[in-house]
């Protein structure tokens, strides 16, 4: 996941979230709770009503892909969120 107003994307890269996505961010904030940071920002997406999915990062062009938002995300692994059971 990402932060929408991090990355600076407009709402016309927005999809509404459905019932299943709802029930999703539900499973992940039950499930996965004790991932610093997951909850908060699962809860803002749902409080928003509103998904952007990755490839809504293509908005800023491929080169915002290949050449900043995945590299930077590979050299912070702090930044990743890495699921477990």
């Amino acid at each position: 996941m990402f932060d929408r107003d991090v990355e600076e994307l407009p709402d016309t890269v927005l999809q509404e979230m459905t019932d299943r996505d709802d029930s999703r961010a539900n499973g992940l904030i039950r499930d996965f709770a004790d991932i610093e940071g997951l909850e908060p920002e699962v809860q803002n997406m749902k409080d928003g009503g509103y998904k952007a999915e990755l490839e809504a990062l293509h908005f800023h062009g491929l080169g915002y892909l290949t050449d900043k938002y995945i590299p930077e995300r590979i050299a912070d692994p702090a930044s990743w969120v890495v699921l477990e059971r």
